[in-house]
């Protein structure tokens, strides 16, 4: 039941919002953007003043954990439509922005949910998300003690703006029987608490191992 802060995570919603707003306009992913940001450097490369397509810039905020993304992706989303994926997994509307925001981790795991179950976007919307968080770059967490051949569709978070640390982690781990795991963790070291999420992950995955 305990609630955390899920700032970066709220980036799902609106991931989701934008795809959403693409089946209404399927040229909308295609849109060439000037990238300009206030959030610092781009981490994977982004030149200011280039256009680049809405698609890769998603790939690198979800993919890549590209925080300077969301300065020109923000502006981009419908807010009704943003709503409508609260809605859908029947929590309070966050708004945006709203940097104090808080779930647990039965509700925010809806969102993997409604992916797999292609319950709010259409599926081959559902399936680009999902390859696309078989993507993500964090390796410390979930699946840093899982076979490399598994499939794994996860992202993360990392909150460091408080006294203590956050670091938040969610997948659906694809065996014969695909099973979802969300973890969340606070502490005072980022390096600990993912050691942590890689210790549960592990165990859960020989348990469900056993039961196939």
């Amino acid at each position: 039941d305990m609630q955390f802060t899920i700032t970066r995570l709220l980036r799902i919603g609106k991931i989701m919002a934008l795809l959403k707003q693409n089946e209404n306009d399927p040229a909308f992913l295609d849109r060439q953007i000037v990238f300009k940001s206030s959030s610092g450097k781009s981490s994977t490369g982004l030149i200011e003043n280039q256009s680049y397509t809405i698609k890769d810039l998603i790939h690198r905020m979800i993919a890549q954990n590209d925080e300077s993304v969301k300065d020109i992706l923000n502006p981009l989303v419908d807010q009704r439509i943003y709503k409508n994926v609260y809605d859908a997994i029947q929590c309070q509307f966050p708004g945006m922005p709203n940097p104090n925001y808080k779930m647990d981790v039965y509700n925010y795991s809806k969102f993997l949910k409604l992916f797999y179950n292609a319950g709010f976007l259409s599926i081959n919307d559902s399936e680009f998300m999902l390859q696309l968080l078989t993507n993500t770059d964090f390796k410390n967490g979930i699946t840093k003690n899982l076979d490399n051949k598994i499939k794994v569709a996860h992202f993360f978070s990392i909150n460091e703006d408080s006294s203590t640390k956050q670091l938040h982690e969610f997948g659906i781990i694809y065996l014969d029987k695909p099973y979802l795991l969300g973890i969340m963790t606070e502490g005072g070291s980022i390096e600990k608490q993912s050691s942590v999420i890689a210790e549960i992950s592990k165990m859960v995955y020989e348990e469900m191992n056993k039961a196939i």
